[in-house]
């Protein structure tokens, strides 16, 4: 179980005698809560995620009471499918992205700087690119990694930035990097106290 603001993420297995009494010490703690197994909102529209064979019996069935089974579910702004597929997501944020770079030609025609336009695509397009992408860019397939670099492609000429000389994969593989680095060094952070501890061998 994982608590971010006032959302509460709580990983459970497809089998789980007590997922129901770990729902209900949540939602006792909590007002508003989106869980991995269930997202829970005050508005009464409680889904769960189901593994692709369970759906597929009764797409309306669900093994938690009050809730309806779906087949994604969105997390902090990332879509999770139930076969742990990133492809909708992909598909979404590159049309985000794509509606990103109409704004940068209207700019553009307004007669804004390059150098502005350049600061503007790395703060909008490509942060949306690398927004959580240590969470999900692992579950890429090589067909959705193929549409990444082709938007990446059509944006090299227009914009000069320097992650541009870099392909998705490489940038991604900078973010884990980035990541792991930061979670080495900052006792603080939440992931540090899963790593082994420090060898005291020489």
């Amino acid at each position: 179980m994982v608590k971010y603001a006032y959302d509460t993420h709580l990983v459970a297995p497809e089998v789980n005698s007590c997922c129901e009494d770990e729902l209900k010490y949540i939602t006792s703690t909590n007002g508003r809560q989106i869980i991995i197994c269930a997202s829970i909102h005050p508005n009464g529209q409680n889904c769960v995620l189901c593994p692709r064979c369970y759906c597929a019996k009764d797409e309306q069935a669900s093994p938690i009471p009050r809730i309806q089974c779906v087949n994604s579910i969105k997390v902090l702004g990332v879509t999770v499918s139930n076969l742990l597929s990133v492809a909708g997501h992909v598909s979404a944020l590159l049309d985000t992205c794509a509606r990103t770079l109409y704004g940068l030609r209207v700019l553009r025609a307004h007669s804004l700087h390059q150098d502005c336009l350049d600061e503007v695509f790395h703060c909008t397009v490509l942060a949306k690119l690398l927004y959580a992408s240590p969470a999900w860019s692992g579950f890429c397939s090589a067909a959705d990694i193929g549409k990444l670099d082709r938007f990446l492609n059509r944006c090299r000429k227009p914009y000069r930035c320097r992650q541009l000389n870099k392909d998705i994969s490489e940038l991604y593989s900078l973010a884990d990097h980035s990541l792991l680095l930061f979670v080495l060094t900052n006792s603080q952070h939440v992931l540090h106290h899963f790593l082994p501890a420090k060898s005291t061998q020489p």
